[in-house]
């Protein structure tokens, strides 16, 4: 009995379990952090590589019983894939609309290719059949493919509303902290004054408290301006 056949299957069912679960533990929490053309950009990547399908010419050669019909058909598929994603990563480098309909034909694209090459090994009997690089190519580089699509397919449908270079809260946050340290309001700024020991004077203290709250008004409204200017730099961008 071969278990060569079972073996593959379980072994891409394991993967796909696997890198579903690092998916939605690690990779989801950190798309919803990131601007969506930047997180849209980071699942692309793992499709550019998908011209690694030009590896079976060499598995066929050495002894992959597939068909020359079927290898072109995986490797067509594949490296049209590759220079889609490449493309689109290309455009939300530069923040261009059009990306947004190339992703969605590289997600259709992808769903297409999976089932017709899975129909494809069925057909010409391939299941159990890959070994070497072969092997871990289907086994671990596929199932990255299909579970990248999803949430590809994910972050499009959800975010699609959203502009592409729009900032997460935490970059808003971020954006304010930077804006007041570059108005002169640090930690030092928002210490408490220490009371005075000398009282022979009592209006210095109200008039020490109405400049230092005049100095506060001042530094918020070039706060504001510099959030402001940044919003008028985006909104020239996009």
């Amino acid at each position: 009995m071969s278990y060569l056949t079972p073996a593959q299957a379980a072994a891409q069912f394991i993967s796909l379990l696997v890198f579903i679960a690092a998916g939605r533990w690690y990779v989801i929490p950190w798309l919803n952090t990131r601007p969506r053309a930047d997180a849209l950009i980071a699942l692309l990547w793992v499709h550019v590589f998908r011209y690694v399908a030009l590896q079976v010419f060499s598995a066929q050669r050495t002894g992959f019983p597939i068909s020359d019909g079927g290898a072109l058909e995986i490797v067509t598929g594949d490296v049209a894939g590759a220079v889609m994603a490449f493309v689109a990563i290309a455009l939300l480098r530069r923040r261009r609309r059009l990306a947004i309909p190339l992703a969605w034909l590289l997600v259709a694209e992808t769903a297409f290719d999976t089932v017709s090459n899975i129909h494809g090994g069925v057909r010409e009997h391939l299941m159990g059949a890959a070994s070497g690089v072969t092997w871990l190519i289907l086994v671990f580089f596929v199932p990255v493919v299909v579970v990248s699509a999803v949430l590809l397919a994910w972050q499009l449908y959800s975010r699609r509303g959203e502009a592409l270079d729009a900032t997460t809260a935490r970059d808003r946050r971020t954006a304010v902290s930077r804006a007041l340290q570059a108005a002169g309001w640090g930690e030092r700024t928002l210490s408490p004054r220490p009371p005075r020991q000398d009282r022979n004077h009592p209006f210095e203290e109200d008039h020490h408290e109405s400049r230092s709250s005049t100095h506060c008004h001042q530094r918020c409204s070039r706060a504001y301006a510099l959030l402001r200017g940044g919003d008028r730099d985006d909104a020239a961008r996009r």
